[in-house]
């Protein structure tokens, strides 16, 4: 059974639901039967195509179409928080397997994935780790000299390790500056129970203050910071240092954003992921960090200089957090099955290159009997296709 101490990962965790009523295979046997019967002129495209998905559904493969996460990590320990280096080659992450919260690294670059190892080892707890952009240093809190947690140093090639924070104050959330020459972090205040965003050196220069109060943040190369103030995401140029606060969908909390390390070309369009609560899922009257949550993106277009379209890339009804990305892919901790998984985004959004492409996606998630799956699609289609269409369309 896979546990943990923190707020957000105090969720039940069953590993997979049970399957009620007939087996599967009992089930393909007799849609199998039933297809066969059929007279030669039923036999539509369509049908085939759902029947198709469902034998290659029961085999472990995916619809042709569709584009499923992949599983990172297998271990019985809960595994979370995961940062992938910007060059795609070197994933940091927190794990239970040695009885309490350690980082661990493991090679992405090979074919097939290779064993992780453990990097710190210290009875308290070591987390939120932030690889730089080759994956040979490691920013990440620890609580071993401070209950409320310092940022350290560590050099993965060396094992040179060094406290970069003092004991004023409970530290969190380190991020690399674009030139590795620095980080920011989150500084928290006890007496208010508020945190705040501080850029520091490593050439131990004062700190600078850059956002009084944010819980989660990122940077990328091109000098901007999307922050959340636990409840809303606000973009902040870092040139100049004025913030703009990003359109949100009702009464939703949006958290845990990222950014993509990657130097891109200015006419490049980016993906921001962050992970969103939208309902009150256990009945506490509230929509907070112990609500069921997913994990969603949006795109800053280049040329309108905004962020423009909303996509929901993890289903709903889950404990989908803690966004990371690198490249083409998005990793994420599931903290229900207690792994990380990682989605190629250019081929999830291959699903939604027209509107009956997508349709057809969400009839055959819903003829798999994979209501969740169908009802990511249709929403996707609700934000995204439908708005391209006259309202004609929008009505059928």
């Amino acid at each position: 059974m896979k546990t943990s101490q923190y707020r957000a990962l105090n969720v039940p965790f069953n590993l997979s639901p049970s399957l009620q009523g007939r087996g599967m295979f009992e089930i393909a046997y007799e849609e199998r039967l039933t297809f066969f019967l059929l007279p030669v002129t039923s036999l539509t495209i369509h049908r085939c195509i759902h029947l198709l998905c469902f034998f290659l559904f029961l085999l472990g493969a995916t619809c042709a179409f569709g584009s499923p996460p992949q599983r990172l990590t297998t271990h019985p320990a809960l595994d979370y928080q995961s940062a992938v280096s910007a060059d795609g080659q070197t994933m940091a992450f927190v794990s239970m397997r040695s009885g309490n919260a350690d980082i661990w690294i493991q090679p992405l670059g090979r074919a097939s994935l290779s064993l992780p190892r453990q990097v710190t080892t210290h009875p308290a707890s070591d987390q939120e780790p932030a690889l730089n952009r080759d994956g040979t240093r490691l920013l990440y809190v620890s609580h071993r000299s401070d209950p409320r947690g310092d940022v350290y140093l560590l050099d993965l090639i060396t094992g040179k390790e060094e406290r970069l924070t003092d004991l004023s104050s409970g530290d969190a959330f380190p991020q690399w500056n674009q030139e590795e020459k620095g980080y920011f972090y989150l500084k928290r205040d006890p007496l208010l129970g508020t945190s705040a965003i501080f850029r520091k050196s490593f050439s131990n220069q004062p700190e600078e203050l850059i956002v009084p109060q944010a819980t989660s943040f990122s940077v990328n190369a091109q000098g901007q910071l999307v922050y959340s103030n636990g409840t809303q995401l606000s973009l902040m140029n870092l040139k100049d240092n004025n913030s703009t606060p990003l359109s949100q969908d009702g009464n939703v909390l949006d958290i845990w954003p990222v950014l993509d390390r990657h130097l891109v070309a200015p006419n490049t369009n980016q993906p921001l992921f962050f992970t969103r609560y939208e309902q009150d899922t256990n009945g506490d009257g509230r929509v907070d960090t112990d609500d069921e949550s997913s994990i969603w993106m949006k795109y800053w277009d280049s040329q309108s200089q905004q962020f423009q379209g909303v996509y929901r890339i993890t289903p709903a009804h889950k404990f989908h957090m803690y966004p990371a990305v690198s490249g083409d892919f998005l990793y994420y901790s599931d903290l229900k099955a207690g792994d990380i998984f990682r989605v190629d985004i250019p081929a999830f959004l291959k699903d939604y290159t027209n509107l009956d492409q997508a349709k057809t996606l969400a009839t055959t998630y819903q003829d798999l009997g994979q209501s969740d799956l169908a009802l990511l699609v249709l929403t996707n289609i609700s934000h995204n296709l439908l708005a391209q269409q006259s309202s004609d369309a929008r009505a059928e």
